[in-house]
């Protein structure tokens, strides 16, 4: 500061002796009486001026030098106070952040402690959540006997009535070109099962009867052989139709089932006894020669001649408390509903018999329906139904030979037992 204020005062004297007229002499007289060092850019100068001048230049540059090295002894000094606390100021710092640290990990045990007391809920949230996203899918496969493409009132029908079933199929994803792979029974089961064609079985061209020995060899792999390798619970309920043998060894329990309540082959293989409360008469033609029709429970014939008329619910019962007893286990399940519905003789309970105006065939078809329907409730009440994934379809199309009795193929050509798509399209 000190060095500009000097420089100023001095290029003002300058300015102030340039702009006056100016004698040499009278200029050695007053720069040797002066005391002031200046520099004036004049040509007129002494020897003696000149000495004056080189003096008072050196006394400025020794001022300079001097203001100089004060100024960065206060830098310097600056400096000092700043990158260099004092050691007492050190010491407050390093307290205060002792403190600071104490006080942090003291506030972090303490969360430690509250995130432990609530440590086991939340793992097992966690496991329930990963649990649930690698849960393995429940599987229900729904397959009816003869129904065919236009029977059903969602596909058109004008007299059948089956809101449940048709509510299943505006939920779902509806293939409205689906092939099965033979236009009759046996065939159509083993191929579905096994997922290869029923010639690669043996499984071919027609269907086993109640007095055939050989059934779908054990060497085939099902469905249910499969997903009991990944912890599935496994049981059939219905038409078997893939063979006894003489001591059961091609029944569904040699095959991958747990469990097995059904008729194995169709009912009109066997004595028509009643299919309608009150022994109404069965309104087709049976095969009278033949032992009347068992129901398997597993390997075991619990009742012969089957009664048709309360068959159907002892099955969907059954279902039901295969379906609690996975739940309540915490396994994944597969269950096989092969219906008896709709293949010919038609039949009912009490509750059906007679409703429907499409008559015999709409009662057995109604029946079909109200099992759906059970089956999917009893999903809702366990809350699996979006953990289970539903097929429903048939094993052939429908037997036209029967008429009215037979089924309806809406509007393909030909049904049951050809190769047109009335036969095989389902």
């Amino acid at each position: 500061m000190t060095k500009s204020i000097l420089y100023c005062f001095l290029i003002a004297c300058s300015f102030a002796l340039i702009c006056q007229p100016v004698h040499v002499s009278s200029l050695k007289e007053k720069t040797a009486s002066s005391s002031v060092d200046i520099i004036v850019a004049t040509a007129g100068f002494d020897t003696e001026a000149r000495g004056k001048v080189s003096k008072s230049e050196t006394n400025i540059k020794e001022d300079d030098t001097e203001i100089d090295n004060a100024n960065d002894r206060a830098d310097a000094s600056e400096t000092e106070d700043i990158s260099e606390p004092r050691d007492h100021e050190c010491n407050e710092m390093c307290d205060v952040a002792k403190t600071q640290a104490t006080r942090i990990n003291d506030e972090a045990n303490a969360a430690d402690e509250k995130t432990e007391a609530a440590g086991n809920n939340l793992a097992s949230r966690r496991v329930t959540v990963k649990s649930a996203a690698n849960k393995q899918p429940n599987v229900i496969l729904m397959l009816v006997d003869d129904l065919g493409y236009g029977d059903l009132s969602s596909f058109g029908h004008p007299t059948s009535r089956t809101p449940v079933i048709d509510q299943l199929a505006s939920r779902s994803k509806v293939f409205t070109q689906f092939y099965v792979t033979s236009p009759v029974c046996s065939p159509s089961r083993a191929s579905l099962l096994t997922g290869r064609y029923q010639v690669r079985s043996g499984v071919y061209p027609s269907v086993f009867l109640p007095d055939s020995i050989y059934g779908m060899p054990a060497s085939e792999t099902t469905i249910a052989e499969m997903l009991k390798t990944k912890g599935y619970r496994t049981m059939i309920t219905g038409k078997w139709h893939l063979g006894v043998g003489d001591s059961g060894e091609y029944l569904p329990t040699q095959q991958g089932f747990d469990d097995y309540l059904g008729v194995p082959y169709s009912h009109d293989m066997c004595p028509c006894y009643g299919c309608f409360p009150g022994n109404l008469p069965c309104y087709d033609t049976c095969w009278a020669s033949n032992v009347s029709c068992p129901l398997f429970n597993n390997t075991v014939i619990s009742e012969q001649p089957v009664d048709l008329t309360t068959l159907t619910e002892r099955l969907v019962q059954r279902a039901k408390l295969f379906l609690r007893e996975s739940v309540s286990s915490e396994q994944p399940f597969f269950l096989y509903m092969p219906f008896m519905h709709v293949h010919h003789p038609q039949y009912s309970s009490s509750e059906f018999e007679g409703k429907s105006i499409r008559g015999t065939f709409g009662d057995s078809l109604a029946e079909l329906d109200d099992s759906v329907h059970q089956i999917i409730k009893q999903l809702d009440d366990l809350a699996v139904t979006n953990d289970t994934i539903i097929f429903f379809l048939s094993d052939n199309g429908p037997s036209m030979l029967r008429q009215e009795r037979g089924g309806c193929s809406g509007p393909l050509r030909c049904g049951k037992g050809t190769t047109w798509e009335g036969g095989v399209r389902v």
